[in-house]
């Protein structure tokens, strides 16, 4: 920039507004670089490793994700059929709605099939002919019925007791269903969302880099000013971090997704 100043192409006032500009991108950077010591330290402690425990370096680049027509319907169905709590709350409703019609069962008559094989025993003479045994095979086979007419309202008592439990697994049950509807919402808009902004800023930088290069032929050309360049770079810089932001928003929302609807579980 001195040497511009030097030969005239460049006023005191555009290393100014330069040094501005470079002590934006420097703030901007620092931030940057704590947010990402933030998150890997978040990531090493889902990993279950301490600071100095483990040490890691990224590899490969952020891939848009595959671009996916999913009916919000059919996610919501899939996650309520897959996720392991949906399928225990279930499987608690309908273990609560048969102790129901168990304890109901107490209140209704009972019909019986009885019977018995045995061996019956003549010691007297006079009980069999000569010659033959003493003893003879015998069975019994019947019929009871049994009719609960007053328990002094066990039978009542539990099943209302029971009733309540399966009034409270209900609503437990339905929370749940509409918990994990709304994850599953929250995560398909964002990734529509990030989706939409991906191909936004395609375009922005297509348009800043077009921007650009425009701007540095007139400054070489002496039809334009440094700060017309300056502006030009700080504009594509925002559309590639935006791009960037996107692009991260965008596989964090197709994880979510994926957690919400129970994908890749056993």
């Amino acid at each position: 920039m001195n040497a511009l100043i030097a030969g005239r192409k460049a006023a005191k006032v555009d290393a100014l507004r330069t040094e501005v500009k470079l002590a934006d991108i420097r703030q901007r950077l620092l931030r940057e670089k704590n947010s990402l010591a933030v998150q890997r330290q978040a990531l090493l402690n889902l990993m279950g490793a301490g600071r100095a425990e483990v040490d890691f370096t990224l590899a490969g680049e952020l891939q848009p994700p595959a671009r996916e027509a999913r009916n919000f319907e059919t996610l919501a169905a899939s996650a309520l059929e897959r996720r392991p709590d949906a399928r225990a709350a279930r499987t608690e409703f309908e273990a609560q709605a048969a102790r129901v019609e168990a304890a109901r069962a107490g209140y209704r008559p009972t019909l019986n099939l009885v019977g018995a094989v045995g061996n019956r025993s003549m010691g007297h003479p006079t009980q069999h002919p000569a010659g033959l045994s003493s003893s003879d095979d015998a069975a019994r086979i019947g019929i009871t019925f049994e009719m609960p007419l007053y328990d002094g309202g066990r039978a009542g008592a539990r099943v209302d007791e029971e009733n309540a439990k399966l009034g409270a697994q209900r609503e437990r049950l339905t929370r749940l269903q509409l918990q994990i509807r709304l994850e599953v919402e929250t995560a398909t808009a964002n990734l529509a969302s990030a989706m939409e902004r991906l191909a936004s800023t395609d375009t922005a930088i297509e348009l800043a880099q077009e921007s650009l290069r425009i701007e540095q032929e007139k400054y070489a050309l002496s039809r334009g000013t440094a700060q017309d360049v300056l502006d030009a770079q700080s504009a594509l810089l925002e559309a590639q971090t935006n791009h960037i932001r996107a692009l991260a928003d965008a596989n964090a929302a197709t994880a979510q997704l994926a957690l919400a609807t129970g994908e890749n579980l056993p």
